[in-house]
């Protein structure tokens, strides 16, 4: 179910969905991810270059309280390979639980982008910086990560443009005849 809910917080950063009136969040950052604890508590992540969340309410499509901007230090985040900003964390935040940690894995290092991740006790952390998850892909300037359990095993996914594919695929409004690629490699985690 967490993987509709945030197909449809995409359409609600995009455009007006009957019955919400208009964005749950309008701040002109991306990548939305949603992640629903044990006991029922949902949380929505996203950000570019902030990280940023908020705690759902039980419609799923409305919350209480303030936006809550996670403190990016390097303890929690690693450091950038460049200068740009102090930390690693760039966009595409993907919480996950294992047992009882939480693992915050994202892009990090723009661009081209890697895959890295923290852990932290609880969903809103806070969070420790852990490493390197995947290296950057070829010549690919983005990489965003998920990992999804099932069946009793868990699935690492990533996705990035670095691989080429027959026209059927081009997504002429964004990248102009550059063949775009939705790359859903599933790894078994161990």
């Amino acid at each position: 179910m967490p993987s509709v809910l945030l197909a449809i917080f995409v359409r609600l950063c995009r455009t007006d969905l009957s019955g919400v009136g208009g964005p749950l969040v309008e701040n002109a950052q991306i990548d939305p991810t949603v992640f629903v604890d044990d006991g029922g508590q949902a949380y929505l992540y996203w950000g570019n270059p902030d990280l940023q969340y908020i705690t759902l309410n039980t419609d799923m499509i409305s919350y209480t309280g303030s936006i809550v901007k996670v403190n990016l230090t390097t303890a929690g985040f690693g450091v950038r390979s460049n200068t740009e900003r102090p930390t690693a964390y760039e966009e595409g935040p993907w919480l996950y639980k294992r047992n009882d940690l939480y693992y915050m894995i994202y892009a990090a290092n723009c661009c081209a982008e890697d895959i890295r991740y923290s852990t932290g006790p609880s969903a809103t952390g806070p969070w420790t910086y852990r490493g390197l998850v995947m290296a950057t892909a070829g010549t690919s300037f983005t990489n965003h990560p998920a990992i999804v359990d099932f069946q009793n095993s868990s699935y690492f996914f990533y996705h990035n443009v670095s691989v080429e594919v027959s026209e059927k695929v081009e997504w002429d409004l964004m990248y102009r005849n550059r063949v775009l690629f939705l790359a859903v490699a599933a790894s078994h985690v161990r």
